[in-house]
């Protein structure tokens, strides 16, 4: 998402209607403008990408601003244009339409590899709704885990193993358990932005901790397994 709201707003420089960042951050016609501060559009989802750069604004601001400068070298992208050459792949002598989907760019690879995973979240998620899975639940869970308290991922703790289980909270509950993003900001008294940044930060941390991903991908597979 990041890389395509980059290379969206990169293209009035590419079209030559800018010639700079500096003329780019004030020009009215794109959506930069508007996250960098400069035009104000409430339906703008601003606050939803500035959470994926910093909790604070004027560090979000800054670090999303270089993402975009850094994007200025890679030119022309093909795989963020989309093509309407690209064909549905072929299964024998029957044209199989379950791996393409023109609303998603990139090589048919991805494409393949983004739907098949969609599939899988989309079965796991009808398979936990049944259980009725709920917000405390899946918080003792975590703080099992984690070694910490139900009442401190909820009391605001600044201790860092905290926030750890309270990132991994927002992430397993929002991508994984398919709960909302009112429930889990009014769990935690946090902003929706919050939740997203968190959960960000929480798909990272269980790439980075085996154990603990090992410990939730186990959890997971005994909810969609058993009566």
């Amino acid at each position: 998402m990041l890389e395509l709201i980059r290379y969206i707003h990169l293209n009035c420089m590419r079209a030559g209607l800018v010639k700079d960042m500096h003329a780019l951050d004030r020009y009215r016609w794109s959506g930069h403008a508007v996250l960098m501060g400069y035009e104000d559009r409430p339906w703008q989802a601003t606050d939803e990408v500035l959470s994926y750069f910093g909790r604070r604004l004027g560090v979000a601001r800054k670090k999303y601003r270089q993402f975009v400068f850094d994007g200025i070298s890679l030119g022309r992208r093909q795989e963020l244009v989309g093509s309407a050459k690209r064909q549905p792949w072929q299964e024998g002598e029957r044209v199989s339409r379950s791996r393409y989907d023109n609303r998603i760019l990139g090589s048919n690879a991805f494409v393949e590899k983004l739907l098949t995973e969609e599939e899988s979240i989309i079965q796991e998620r009808v398979l936990l709704k049944r259980k009725r899975i709920n917000v405390e639940e899946l918080m003792n869970v975590i703080g099992k885990q984690f070694g910490v308290a139900k009442e401190e991922i909820l009391g605001g703790s600044q201790r860092r193993v905290v926030g750890r289980a309270r990132s991994v909270f927002c992430y397993v509950g929002s991508r994984k358990l398919g709960l909302t993003g009112i429930e889990l900001s009014q769990a935690l008294g946090l902003t929706p932005a919050a939740v997203r940044y968190a959960a960000v930060k929480g798909e990272n941390l269980l790439r980075e901790d085996k154990e603990v991903d090992e410990g939730m991908a186990n959890y997971l597979i005994n909810l969609t397994t058993s009566p």
